[in-house]
């Protein structure tokens, strides 16, 4: 559960450290106490989790305990099912955090492409207002 809370920026106190067998950090404890407490609130702060705006310092701290040789997705899910699926959670959000990495560049360029086509599209809507008024000069003449 310690990537839950690197990911919803929660750190263990002082008093929380080492309540747990195999936890010598707190993290447990923590999840325990705030995530776990209320289930239904857990998932709603899932669904609803800002992940176009994801802390760097958060992703390579989740992402080394991902790539820790000791962490498998098989352990996660002797220990306990649901955990699984909270990890899938964890690791989609860190490939969607990569992805980001190369969609903004390109949402930035249609931003700006965008920006220049309104531009050329107010300046062709003034040119044909012109062709109109030329064309109805020569009409009457």
């Amino acid at each position: 559960m310690e990537f839950c809370c690197h990911m919803f920026s929660l750190k263990p106190k002082k008093q929380h450290i080492g309540k747990s067998q195999n936890d010598t950090n707190g993290f447990f404890e923590l999840s325990r106490l705030t995530l776990l407490s209320n289930p239904n609130q857990f998932l709603k702060d899932m669904i609803n989790y800002d992940r176009e705006n994801i802390d760097e310092k958060v992703v390579r701290k989740v992402n080394t305990m991902l790539s820790s040789p000791t962490f498998s997705m098989v352990d996660i899910n002797a220990a306990s099912s649901a955990l699984t699926g909270v990890m899938k959670w964890v690791q989609a959000m860190m490939k969607f955090h990569e992805l980001l990495k190369i969609v903004n560049p390109k949402r930035a360029k249609v931003a700006e492409m965008n920006e220049k086509l309104a531009i050329v599209r107010a300046r062709l809507a003034e040119k044909r207002k012109k062709l109109a008024e030329v064309e109805e000069l020569m009409a009457n003449l």
